[in-house]
């Protein structure tokens, strides 16, 4: 129903609006500074900085991004009944079936949520990495060569390991604005619930 839509659109977007911006924050932080370690361990000694800014944000939008799904559905999930309830509950007497439509309506509709939240990660990650290890290797760059690391290039084991984390976000099935099923919100809210991803993502 055309008004079942439009009271979904809103019930997404505000529940996006409450739970992004401390989500995508603790997920970034968490996959930076796991990522600026491991980057340092395995490229102390590449001089190719293009090379390790591309293995850098290869690894920080899957560990971002998968750290930020697992950590939103819940929150996302509550929120989004709770809006559901509240904008349906004047015109549905019967709570009975309040409660099922909520339901119902929250479970085929969750994924697009949690695919705006996880998009705002990645995107958030990429500039926050770049932050955490620009400073880290030209501190490791000013070391004398008595004191640098005794590391060579990355193996060839490890480079497969950072290219296995980019094909993983390329083959990422979500698709933001994609409804899940009949009663999915799909444009009606992609439009205004991506603008706050990204005002979001852009906040430092």
């Amino acid at each position: 129903a055309p008004m079942l839509k439009r009271v979904l659109a809103v019930a997404v977007d505000r529940a996006v609006r409450e739970i992004i911006q401390p989500v995508v924050e603790r997920s970034c932080t968490i996959s930076s500074i796991t990522t600026r370690e491991l980057v340092l361990k395995d490229f102390a000694r590449q001089t190719d900085f293009a090379k390790v800014h591309r293995a850098a944000h290869q690894m920080v939008q899957h560990l971002a991004g998968s750290l930020a799904l697992v950590t939103c559905k819940e929150p996302l999930r509550v929120s989004m009944s709770n809006h559901l309830r509240s904008l349906l509950g004047p015109s549905v007497a019967d709570q009975n079936l309040l409660e099922q439509t909520v339901q119902a309506v929250c479970a085929d509709n969750l994924e697009i949520g949690c695919a705006i939240v996880e998009r705002a990660a990645t995107e958030r990650a990429v500039r926050d990495v770049d932050e955490f290890i620009s400073p880290a290797f030209a501190m490791l760059r000013q070391q004398p060569p008595s004191q640098q690391r005794p590391l060579g290039a990355p193996s060839p084991a490890s480079l497969r390991v950072y290219e296995d984390f980019g094909r993983a976000i390329r083959l990422a099935p979500a698709q933001v604005g994609q409804p899940s099923s009949a009663t999915g919100a799909g444009g009606l809210i992609s439009s205004s619930t991506q603008q706050q991803a990204q005002v979001q993502v852009g906040q430092p």
